[in-house]
């Protein structure tokens, strides 16, 4: 396992292991700056787990990840955001192909109803 886990690593390009980190960096944002949000907005819930030292924990992982996230080159910012424009690019399509509304406007024959 360890031998795999070493050759994976080796064959690894920098290129890639900067774009995953700041793929994970900007995903884990929105979830750091809305851990709070819910907490003030409804108290009353009860939930599973408790985040330490709120609202100061996740606003201090938002402004970590920020740093991280402007330590980057350039070079990883461009090619995370060409990326993003890309599947940007595909998930719009994709819906768009997939939305049920815009195919029963594009179609002559209605669409069967939904079975219960």
């Amino acid at each position: 396992m360890l031998v795999s886990i070493a050759a994976v690593a080796g064959l690894t390009s920098v290129i890639l292991v900067d774009l995953v980190s700041i793929g994970a960096l900007c995903a884990f944002a929105p979830v750091a700056i809305a851990v709070p949000i819910p907490r003030e907005r409804r108290p009353d819930l009860e939930r599973p787990f408790e985040v330490p030292f709120p609202p100061v924990l996740p606003t201090v992982t938002a402004v970590a990840r920020l740093h991280l996230s402007l330590n980057l080159s350039v070079e990883t910012w461009l090619r995370f955001l060409a990326w993003t424009l890309i599947g940007a690019v595909i998930h719009v399509g994709y819906g768009h192909r997939k939305n049920r509304p815009a195919r029963r406007e594009h179609s002559d024959t209605p669409e069967p109803a939904p079975t219960p």
